[in-house]
């Protein structure tokens, strides 16, 4: 299904995954909009920045969104000293505000009791974990790994050191000596 995907134009992949949803019994919600002044203060905020501003310290009402743009930005470029032109860090900025805003609506709207998300560092994943915080709801942050058949789902950040090191902790507990000291060997 995910190479099937991949190929297809935005609007057939938007049909292919509403139709895996609605097989799954998923409810899919109506998309919506926030007003045009929210979208008016959002261009405002994003206008305001300056590469004289370190990205990872510019926030939307108090929200550290900077820094998920700038780690959004260092995968894509694969490092921090990217010379990156203004209008697409300023754009970055407004989508993730964007995504804060809506997701604060959309919680309002349905009130659910977890949020489920991508990692939780990048510009588009960070403001929908920064509004359930506010909104004292439950997530958890999926993260991928070397393929998509190895994935890890964590209770609190994805980048939290002590969940982390409870889960290596829990993982080598439930395994058998002979596997630890095989696998212990070979480090």
């Amino acid at each position: 299904i995910v190479k099937k995907v991949i190929g297809m134009n935005y609007d057939s992949k938007i049909k292919k995954v509403e139709k895996i949803l609605k097989k799954s019994n998923i409810e899919i919600i109506k998309k919506f909009d926030i007003s045009t002044k929210e979208k008016n203060y959002i261009h405002n905020w994003a206008t305001k920045y300056n590469q004289k501003k370190k990205l990872k310290n510019v926030k939307y009402k108090s929200k550290n969104l900077g820094i998920g743009v700038l780690s959004s930005l260092v995968s894509i470029h694969q490092n921090e000293n990217f010379k990156e032109k203004e209008y697409i860090i300023k754009s970055a900025l407004i989508s993730s505000a964007l995504v804060f805003e809506r997701t604060k609506k959309l919680i309002e709207k349905i009130k659910p009791d977890l949020i489920i998300t991508f990692n939780n560092r990048f510009a588009l994943s960070l403001p929908i974990l920064e509004v359930a915080k506010a909104y004292n709801i439950k997530y958890y942050c999926h993260e991928r790994g070397s393929t998509p058949n190895k994935y890890q789902i964590f209770k609190k950040s994805v980048h939290d050191v002590d969940e982390r090191g409870d889960q290596i902790f829990q993982l080598w507990k439930n395994t058998n000596s002979k596997l630890r000291n095989k696998f212990g060997k070979k480090y």
